[in-house]
């Protein structure tokens, strides 16, 4: 687990990265909230976390249960992150002050649609499992999420994919990929505490998904990025941080 922390405060904030990350993706928006206490873990599969298994949506929401326990702090999940930090509010709503999602959905919902990026993940994971880093690196990058992404970008995502476990990382997309979990729009509704969900201008399905989860939780609220990719919290950690900042402000004169 990695961690980092400013000043102690009443609102921690627990960030959890995406796929082929650790917690060091959050290096810089963690350097933006210098006054809030900051949790940001290497994930199931993932860097020093690389060898813990299972992985599954049970392990993993009980892995932020854990650390959330008598925290109560703002939960930030980009991509996969954003994938679990919603199943966690869903389970634990009590658990949480507030959500901040970053470029994730709640879920594919055409079972054909599904059933494709199952397929397509397990061809991910062979390529892993094999050791065909070089054949895994290719496939990932046509994704069309990276498109346009600074080579900045790009090269930080690379390198903490280097610090994983080729394994783990197979695990990851078996246990938590979007094909094998059941989408959970239908319980968006019952999400009561603050929320803020965010996309990339550039990256345009996932602004379509992020209107619909802003419109499907009841109190949540919308930010699109200018000029920004899928990886927000690499390409514009201000962004990520200036709306965590506002979140915390919010809570802070009811909770404090």
């Amino acid at each position: 687990m990695r961690a980092e922390s400013g000043p102690a405060h009443d609102c921690p904030v627990l960030l959890l990265h995406g796929f082929g990350q650790t917690g060091a993706a959050w290096s810089a928006v963690v350097e933006h909230l210098g006054q809030l206490r900051c949790l940001a873990p290497d994930m199931r599969g993932h860097g020093a976390a690389s060898g813990i298994s299972p992985i599954d949506t049970k392990s993993l929401v009980g892995d932020i249960v854990a650390l959330a326990s008598g925290t109560r702090p703002i939960l930030v999940g980009y991509s996969m992150g954003g994938r679990l930090a919603l199943r966690a509010a869903l389970s634990h709503p009590s658990l949480f002050r507030a959500l901040v999602l970053v470029s994730t959905t709640a879920g594919i919902e055409d079972p054909k649609a599904r059933e494709t990026r199952l397929e397509s993940d397990a061809r991910l994971a062979e390529m892993l499992q094999r050791g065909d880093a070089e054949a895994f690196e290719r496939e990932w990058q046509r994704l069309p999420l990276w498109l346009g992404d600074p080579d900045r970008v790009s090269s930080s995502a690379r390198q903490m994919r280097s610090l994983s476990e080729p394994a783990g990382l197979a695990e990851s997309l078996r246990g938590f990929g979007s094909g094998s979990l059941a989408p959970v729009w239908d319980r968006l509704g019952e999400i009561e505490i603050p929320t803020t969900v965010m996309a990339g201008e550039r990256d345009i399905s996932y602004c379509d998904l992020a209107a619909r989860l802003a419109a499907l939780i009841p109190d949540s609220s919308l930010t699109i990025v200018p000029d920004c990719g899928h990886s927000i919290p690499l390409e514009r950690p201000e962004a990520v941080a200036r709306q965590i900042e506002g979140v915390s402000r919010r809570l802070r004169p009811e909770e404090s």
